[in-house]
């Protein structure tokens, strides 16, 4: 029961959690920052903003598909890092759902109808081909490894060391599931005027902001969960905190990668996940 109740608060920790980012990411490059409540306030001015006319607001995909990609990304709450939904083989459908994520991000960038989502929806697509197949291959390699069918039976210990392939490749994949330097290339808003967003505003940009944040929360769970299993609520807590010290240290130290050299580095990292699961089916 006391699970379901993570769900109430799950909006608030990914806001907190995205505020936290924003901090340390400013700490890094000797700012102040903005305070960690930032996010909160972001949300309540875009949500209390009208609507503007743009270049796509007489689609239907433009108004629905922000909310249908928060909607998709708050759903992975059911699985990561609290069991709420289980039955066998239950991670190909969370895989399935962050596929899903990713279809909804494209066609935001698409509903758009401007150039600058289209780019940066194109972009993504072509990434999508490598890294969502790294994410299932290595999925399956930590699921092999433990010995279950599904998360809710996924037992506790040390599984980066069990599965060490698989743990380098799952933590490129959330660097670009998470949109985080150098594998930004589909946001990047000094080349696109920040991508699938540029003709969004008030509520669907608030939505999507939201969706962006949800998203970034489930993966910094989702990494403590698979490298270590479940975990007590205060060592989930300070190893979910360590992941947003480690991914806000990687954007604020690196430097973006064109779309041909992030496409480039993911054929080694599936390679890498590929042969981890081949080590699994054949121990």
């Amino acid at each position: 029961m006391w699970e379901s109740i993570f769900l109430v608060f799950a909006l608030p920790i990914s806001l907190f959690l995205e505020g936290l980012r924003r901090k340390v990411i400013a700490r890094f490059h000797n700012r102040v920052g903005p305070p960690v409540y930032q996010p909160f306030l972001d949300l309540r001015k875009l949500f209390g903003k009208g609507p503007s006319d743009s270049r796509g607001s007489d689609n239907a995909f433009f108004r629905v598909c922000p909310f249908l990609y928060f909607l998709s990304s708050f759903l992975l709450f059911l699985f990561i890092p609290f069991q709420i939904f289980s039955f066998s083989f239950d991670f190909i459908l969370l895989i399935y759902i962050t596929i899903l994520c990713s279809g909804f991000y494209v066609l935001v960038g698409f509903a758009s109808n401007s150039p600058y989502g289209i780019v940066g929806a194109m972009r993504e697509i072509i990434t999508m081909v490598a890294y969502e197949m790294v994410l299932a291959v290595s999925v399956f390699a930590f699921m092999l490894a433990s010995g279950v069918t599904s998360l809710s039976a996924y037992p506790a210990g040390m599984h980066f060391m069990t599965a060490p392939l698989a743990t380098i490749a799952l933590l490129f994949v959330v660097s670009i599931e998470t949109k985080i330097t150098p594998f930004d290339s589909a946001e990047a808003d000094t080349e696109i005027m920040y991508g699938y967003k540029t003709e969004f505003s008030s509520g669907s940009l608030a939505w999507m902001e939201l969706a962006r944040q949800v998203k970034s929360a489930f993966f910094m769970f989702f990494l403590v969960f698979l490298l270590f299993g479940p975990l007590h609520i205060i060592w989930l807590s300070i190893g979910t905190l360590a992941f947003v010290f480690l991914f806000a240290l990687a954007n604020a130290t690196t430097s973006r990668f064109r779309v041909d050299q992030v496409f480039k580095v993911f054929v080694p990292v599936l390679a890498l996940a590929l042969i981890e699961l081949l080590r699994m089916v054949m121990a």
